[in-house]
């Protein structure tokens, strides 16, 4: 009785470890950033493209899938050069929800300046609604060696 109530434990052990692994960022090269500073060739493709300031960050809890609670961050930047698809000296929303990628932007990053390249993201499931931009990318993909 005790070889099969730990041979449980041990796979019931197994599964959680290694069901993590599927949450987990896999490696530098899936690393994502939203602030950048400065244009890659591949990001001209994005509808809208701007260098902004960070006025503010907040963020909230919203109802995931699977019953888990995810983390909803959103950045208020205003446009200080517009290069395409907003004005300069508009005021818009980012979306930066943090994945185990990266992504997110932090309360440090107030009154930072740097690009932007995404599309608008209409949110409608959370505290937070409305129109944000939207745009991660990928440092291997824009072709920054890894950090």
């Amino acid at each position: 009785m005790r070889k099969i109530i730990l041979r449980c434990l041990n796979a019931k052990l197994f599964i959680v470890l290694t069901s993590f692994n599927v949450l987990a960022c896999q490696g530098p090269q899936f690393h994502q950033m939203t602030l950048l500073e400065k244009l890659y060739p591949l990001m001209m493709s994005s509808p809208i493209i701007a260098k902004v300031q960070i006025l503010g960050v907040k963020s909230d809890w919203i109802d995931g899938p699977y019953g888990r609670k995810s983390e909803l961050v959103t950045a208020k930047a205003k446009v200080i050069e517009a290069i395409k698809g907003v004005t300069a000296g508009q005021t818009i929303e980012i979306h930066a929800t943090p994945s185990s990628c990266g992504g997110r932007i932090y309360e440090e990053d107030t009154g930072r300046q740097a690009f932007i390249a995404g599309a608008i993201l209409n949110i409608t499931n959370s505290p937070f609604k409305g129109q944000f931009v939207s745009g991660r990318w990928n440092p291997q993909y824009l072709g920054i060696a890894p950090q």
